[in-house]
């Protein structure tokens, strides 16, 4: 923490930073607002930060960072900044979560952790969009497969699915069948493979798969579908032998 300062108080620091980025003065109850809490406990934490010389603030007056508290306060709103990048961006956690988390880790996280993470967001913002796609992409489709593979076992231990197992369609081996459960949501082609009958419920078969595993070529309602292995990916299946 910088400074030792307590969580909270490291909250203030960057909520009034926060606020003089967006307006000319900073009052004490735009902080109020900001963090939905009582004027007397921000008056309390304001008394604390003049002390350790990070704000000035004349009694009713504004409160402005000084060089030393602006330094910390854009520390901190730095953290949390490529906190919130790595869990929404990359992860894709949900905006709220990823707020929140943020907001909870930077009090705690190290400087040597921090610059790691703000390398590996950098890395990722310099591919170009087409590398940066497959890159999400291939993290996406591992996340789904870890899923299933995670909801076959615990069926297992269940005493379900003894003899058929829940894969994506990608995963399935020549001459193997299954029938389709569901296409992911997010497919970019989820439309184009509903007009072309895969379809839940219909049964397919592997017939060919190249070198490389992509394209695969399966079977359905009687004639041949050539699919690209990130296409598969999106569709989960359930094998019948």
């Amino acid at each position: 923490m910088v400074n030792s300062l307590t969580p909270s108080l490291e909250d203030y620091l960057e909520t009034i930073l926060m606020i003089s980025l967006q307006e000319k003065v900073v009052r004490v109850k735009d902080v109020v607002k900001l963090l939905n809490v009582k004027a007397a406990s921000v008056i309390g934490a304001i008394k604390i930060l003049s002390e350790k010389r990070l704000v000035n603030h004349e009694k009713y007056g504004y409160i402005e960072l000084t060089s030393k508290g602006e330094r910390a306060a854009k520390k901190i709103y730095e953290k949390h900044q490529i906190l919130f990048k790595l869990f929404h961006k990359v992860l894709g956690v949900n905006i709220q979560t990823a707020m929140k988390d943020a907001c909870q880790i930077e009090h705690y996280i190290s400087e040597e952790t921090t610059k790691k993470i703000t390398e590996l967001v950098e890395y990722i913002e310099t591919l170009s969009d087409k590398k940066k796609d497959l890159w999400l992409s291939d993290f996406g489709n591992f996340i789904r497969e870890s899923a299933l593979k995670k909801k076959n076992t615990q069926n297992n231990k269940d005493g379900r699915n003894k003899v058929s197992s829940i894969l994506t369609l990608n995963n399935l081996k020549i001459g193997q069948k299954a029938k389709i459960i569901k296409i992911d949501p997010g497919s970019k082609i989820k439309k184009q493979l509903l007009s072309m009958g895969v379809l839940p419920g219909v049964e397919v078969t592997v017939r060919k798969v190249a070198p490389l595993g992509d394209p695969i070529d399966i079977v359905l309602k009687g004639y041949h579908l050539s699919l690209r292995k990130e296409e598969a990916v999106g569709i989960e299946v359930e094998v019948l032998e």
